[in-house]
């Protein structure tokens, strides 16, 4: 009988536990992040966005299935499915606006219940050297994905920084002078 009474206790505290924590978790991270890159404008955007470079810089991403649509020199509204060797899911990757060169929005969508929305943001500071915020909002849809993301912005954080720092390096390593 001890047992039951303490399992019970457990039981308790565990579901009072996870509805205070469904209605004092945040519905939503953002993380802002800006950064500085030696490179001009239109090559920032084309190695941000161009489905054939984005695996040169991204970490864990094998490939890029374009499903629709089709990149060209004002950006792409298309639908993409990253992959790796580890991912059990492929989410979708669709860029849904784009205004050119200056800015695009994302949205990654994994299973209908997490929603990763990115808003890019180029500004051209001289002739080589191009600005970039990214805007990056995570939402989980319903009380157990709230509850399970509810520390996660940290972890966005720090992600989307190493993928920003990748993206930097791997652009000012590469040249701007044309090949003859």
């Amino acid at each position: 009988m001890k047992i039951l009474k303490y399992a019970l206790i457990f039981i308790g505290f565990g579901l009072l536990g996870t509805i205070l924590a469904t209605f004092f978790a945040p519905d939503n991270h953002v993380v802002v992040q800006e950064l500085s890159i030696n490179q001009p404008l239109d090559q920032c955007w084309d190695a941000t966005f161009n489905p054939e470079k984005v695996t040169m810089w991204r970490d864990n991403l094998d490939s890029v299935e374009t499903v629709s649509g089709h990149y060209d020199e004002t950006g792409y509204k298309a639908l993409f499915v990253f992959s790796d060797q580890e991912q059990v899911s492929k989410p979708a990757y669709e860029l849904d606006s784009v205004f050119k060169h200056e800015s695009a929005t994302s949205s990654i969508i994994l299973s209908d219940k997490i929603r990763l929305d990115t808003k890019y943001e180029f500004e051209q500071i001289d002739s080589s050297s191009t600005k970039l915020k990214v805007t990056t909002i995570l939402t989980p849809s319903g009380w157990m994905y709230k509850v399970m993301f509810a520390g996660s912005g940290n972890g966005l954080e720090v992600k989307r920084q190493a993928e920003l720092d990748n993206l930097k390096k791997w652009l000012e390593n590469q040249s701007t002078t044309p090949i003859q």
